[in-house]
């Protein structure tokens, strides 16, 4: 009905577009989304999440369980616009079946825990950026103290949009746009140990393939948890890796520790 009215594109429209952006996912042979640059990378950082379709079956079973995963990408010197490539090829198909992946093979040690190593200067103190995070605590205080005391009339925005406006504009350098490239879809469920190594090793390849020294990965918490045992036990192989959970999953952890 909005469609009709001219507010927004046809349900069927927005179907048209996802199938062939999931073709062309498909039909790629490198494992660099297409619209990922190899050049000018100032940041890359991967989503991984579930993607669980329960459909109604006779045995309540074969549903779909599978695993996706974005880059998001800021690059250097150009527009960062997101565009669809040439290589689009759009077409009246509104789905598309896909054949399930055989289970991958993937031994890890579960409950690892890690081995710290930090890094000291000559005082004998941890080496960070001292600055940055003063200034983020001062910002963050200062926003509590804003909405808590001054938002009867939900004037103080949320910590996002209060990020947005106390952050200083460039001057000489506009703002761009992310991209937003779709990684190759894994057909088989995040909750196996499997699935979460294949995740972190396609991340680290197109991290690797944009010449990116640190690979910035955010999952869930039960995904997180997965990726930690298999980062933990190999530590040579994924010590680059920046596991992200994020504020929610990380609120609910703590949430659940409460009456424990």
């Amino acid at each position: 009905m909005l469609h009709r009215y001219g507010h927004c594109t046809s349900y069927t429209g927005v179907l048209e577009l996802e199938t062939a952006l999931a073709t062309q996912v498909l039909q790629e042979d490198s494992i660099l989304p297409a619209n990922i640059s190899t050049t000018g990378n100032k940041v890359i950082h991967f989503c991984w999440d579930n993607f669980d379709l329960n459909e109604e079956t006779p045995s309540e079973s074969g549903t779909a369980h599978t695993t996706h995963g974005i880059a998001i990408q800021e690059t250097v010197g150009e527009n960062n616009a997101e565009k669809v490539s040439k290589s689009l090829v759009k077409s009246r198909q509104r789905g598309l079946q896909v054949p399930p992946s055989t289970s991958l093979p993937c031994v890890i040690r579960k409950n690892a825990e890690p081995s710290l190593h930090l890094r000291k200067n000559c005082d004998g103190e941890s080496t960070g950026n001292v600055n940055s995070t003063k200034d983020t605590h001062s910002r963050e205080q200062l926003w509590i103290l804003c909405r808590g005391q001054y938002n009867s009339k939900f004037t103080v925005p949320d910590w996002s949009g209060w990020l947005s406006m106390t952050s200083e504009e460039g001057v000489t350098e506009k703002t761009m746009l992310s991209r937003i490239g779709y990684m190759s879809p894994i057909m088989l469920p995040i909750t196996e140990f499997a699935t979460v190594k294949k995740c972190l090793d396609l991340s680290l390849a197109v991290s690797e393939k944009v010449q990116q020294e640190y690979t910035l990965v955010t999952m869930d918490l039960a995904a997180a948890r997965i990726a930690y045992d298999i980062i933990w036990s190999n530590g040579s192989v994924y010590e680059k890796v920046l596991l992200n959970i994020g504020p929610f999953h990380t609120m609910c952890s703590y949430m659940g520790s409460l009456g424990k």
